[in-house]
């Protein structure tokens, strides 16, 4: 899933206006970057985790937390695929009503 969400921003900006060029996996593998914000929202609209289960808002701030985290890599406008795993596990937590401990440490309060 990652590798095809993290390329729908290259299938868009390949296929000019009028053509019905298809998608091959290997266009998908050759793309070696992130997942941007807009495809991560793609992503979560498509699987309707929001507005389902999380707002659009915690989804965006799930994604800087994340890219800001303790596995970032050099790129802050895209996700890794470490960072998406950790994205998804956030979306559960937030979802689950896990508040970050108040003594500021990054561990979960119960």
């Amino acid at each position: 899933m990652f590798h095809h969400y993290s390329a729908t921003e290259l299938i868009v900006a390949e296929k000019p206006r009028g053509t019905a060029r298809r998608l091959r996996w290997s266009d998908v593998a050759r793309e070696d970057g992130g997942m941007s914000k807009t495809e991560w929202k793609r992503f979560l609209l498509d699987f309707r985790v929001f507005p389902d289960l999380v707002s659009e808002v915690q989804a965006m701030r799930i994604f800087r937390k994340a890219n800001h985290g303790a596995r970032r890599d050099s790129d802050e406008r895209a996700l890794s695929y470490d960072e998406f795993t950790e994205c998804l596990a956030r979306v559960a937590l937030t979802h689950g009503g896990y508040k970050p401990n108040p003594g500021g440490d990054g561990a979960l309060a119960e």
